[in-house]
């Protein structure tokens, strides 16, 4: 939600995306759904970054 939160103050503001990044790195390696969802996030994120 904070990242929507960011977009909807910042707009499409690359800090917005880092912060969510930051968010979600403690999460991603755990084998639980919301690690799968947080990885599925993290790289998306990344993938849009790059374009």
């Amino acid at each position: 939600m904070r990242h929507d939160a960011c977009y909807q103050k910042f707009g499409h503001n690359p800090i917005c995306d880092e912060r969510f990044l930051r968010q979600l790195e403690p999460i991603i390696n755990s084998p639980t759904k919301m690690g799968r969802d947080a990885r599925i996030m993290y790289k998306a994120i990344q993938l849009k970054r790059l374009m």
